[in-house]
């Protein structure tokens, strides 16, 4: 691609051509195409610039480092320069209207370079107009006479100091322009780039931010949307539906904070957006609108709030449970002591029996709830899987409601080493044996089936009862929801919170007529074990 070198070569070239060839061709015409002094003046220019660019071009093609060096351009205008005095000595010396061809070689040199080397050039100048003048007064320029007069010379030397002081001015003053022009040409450059940096970080941070961005101008049309909020508009309102979103937001006007249901046909969203007039004097009516879809979070902040809801009446309800436990031992020490007192007959013992039975049902209700309602808190200690099953018979080996059952155990991998927490595991597995026992028929049998999978132990409780009805096995583990007479519906809601606190799992895995398996299962982490301390 050329470069300002070579253009500069060409349009020397060119330039040359026309300013002398013009006068070459009419003064060769008028003397019949005899090499006159002035003839010769005006074809010199020509001939060295055409040997002087083939030069140039040759040096470019071979050093082409030196398109981009100002100082190879330097040197051609110094060469320009002593090359046009010839013209201008042989054509009426100083009264030559080619001087005024060095005015043009300042100004490019002030273009190109800078205002020092134009001042350069304009030195140059002066000193060949003045070694040009020097030879005109003396005599040795052909076809000009030397002055015979002083007031000739006086004349020639103001001509001279005109040319001087031109030189320098014009070096000077389009310096001075074309610096200025430059400086402003660099600050127009770094404006340009901060423009276009502020532009893409802008767009980065438009695009990229999580709330939705839309601009909308008086006539309603969208102006600007970024991705995020194009996504919302499309989940809320489906695709190409961007102007009733943002036309709802707009619905009561600038400067607006507020919120919007929009309902997709399935589904209602909620919007929270804000409102901000941004128009100027000259554009009037353009609002930036900035919003979100706050459905999840409003429905996380109203689930958050049940949940605090429902704590503070759990904490309210464990307190007033131990708040009734303490009367109601006390009401059942006295019965006890007035029915060893008094001597009652058949009707009042058996109301005195009622009353007791009663009051031992209310006491295990309120244990059962307190148990369900307080922290869960996990030891874990290392053990084999046989001794913990067998803390467990241990437990319920003495349990009136196991007194009629026959339990039995099938352990596998029994010396296996385990971190796990053998309280927690009692009442989990507690509570499924004793609920097995308590649907059971007497004289038939519970089996407990202990063992690992992976790195999880898996309990499974199995009993010979009437099965659980399909319609209430969904709701098994709410607390207070049973259909046993005289149970507290706690049993298993106890276990499965308990379950849940150590990351393990409390579930149904079959229920029919003569057998109902429940299953507990949680991480451990299993390892042989040679030797293992109980307790």
């Amino acid at each position: 691609m050329p470069t300002l070198v070579d253009r500069l070569v060409l349009y020397r070239l060119i330039l040359v051509i026309v300013v002398f060839g013009a006068p070459a061709a009419l003064v060769g015409g008028a003397e019949d195409w005899r090499l006159t002094p002035t003839f010769l003046g005006l074809l010199f220019p020509i001939v060295v610039t055409a040997f002087l660019t083939t030069v140039y071009l040759l040096v470019l093609l071979r050093f082409t480092d030196l398109r981009l060096n100002k100082i190879f351009v330097a040197m051609q205008y110094i060469l320009d320069a002593v090359v046009l005095t010839v013209p201008i000595a042989l054509t009426d010396g100083t009264s030559s209207a080619f001087v005024t061809l060095y005015v043009f070689l300042i100004v490019v040199t002030s273009i190109t370079h800078s205002t020092r080397f134009a001042l350069t050039m304009a030195l140059l100048s002066s000193s060949l107009v003045a070694a040009i003048s020097y030879m005109e007064v003396n005599g040795w320029l052909p076809g000009i006479a030397p002055p015979d007069r002083i007031e000739i010379v006086r004349a020639i030397l103001v001509r001279d100091f005109i040319y001087f002081g031109f030189f320098f001015l014009v070096g000077i003053l389009p310096g001075r322009l074309v610096e200025t022009l430059r400086r402003t040409d660099q600050a127009l450059e770094y404006l340009r780039q901060d423009y276009a940096t502020m532009r893409e970080v802008y767009r980065m941070i438009v695009e990229h931010a999580p709330s939705g961005i839309g601009l909308v101008n008086a006539e309603g049309r969208i102006m600007l949307l970024n991705r995020a909020g194009r996504r919302i508009a499309d989940v809320v309102a489906g695709p190409g539906n961007e102007r009733r979103v943002l036309g709802a937001m707009l619905k009561d006007g600038p400067d607006d904070n507020g919120e919007i249901r929009i309902n997709d046909g399935t589904t209602e969203h909620l919007l929270g957006y804000s409102v901000v007039d941004v128009g100027t004097t000259t554009v009037e009516g353009n609002r930036l609108l900035i919003f979100q879809d706050v459905t999840d979070k409003r429905k996380l902040e109203e689930s958050l709030e049940e949940q605090r809801r429902l704590g503070a009446i759990g904490q309210m309800s464990a307190n007033l449970a131990h708040e009734v436990r303490n009367p109601l031992a006390a009401i059942s020490n006295s019965l006890q002591l007035l029915s060893g007192k008094l001597s009652l007959g058949e009707n009042e013992q058996r109301l005195f029996d009622i009353q007791e039975k009663e009051i031992k049902r209310l006491e295990k209700l309120v244990s059962d709830f307190l148990e369900y309602a307080r922290p869960i808190a996990s030891q874990y200690h290392h053990l084999t899987v046989q001794s913990l099953v067998d803390r467990l018979s241990e437990r319920l080996e003495n349990h009136p409601e196991m007194q009629p059952i026959k339990l039995e155990f099938d352990v596998r991998d029994g010396d296996a080493g385990i971190d796990a927490d053998p309280e927690l595991f009692n009442q989990i597995v507690g509570n499924l044996v004793l609920n097995a026992a308590q649907w059971a028929p007497d004289g038939s049998r519970v089996v407990v089936g202990a063992g690992l999978e992976g790195r999880d132990l898996i309990v499974r409780v199995s009993d010979e009862g009437p099965g659980i009805a399909p319609e209430i096995q969904e709701r098994l583990f709410e607390p207070f929801f049973g259909n046993r007479k005289g149970g507290t519906g706690l049993g298993l809601a106890i276990a499965w919170a308990a379950a849940n606190a150590i990351d393990g799992r409390v579930e149904l895995v079959r229920s029919q007529p003569g057998e109902t398996v429940f299953q507990f299962r949680c991480p451990t982490v299993a390892e042989p074990v040679a030797e293992v301390a109980n307790g």
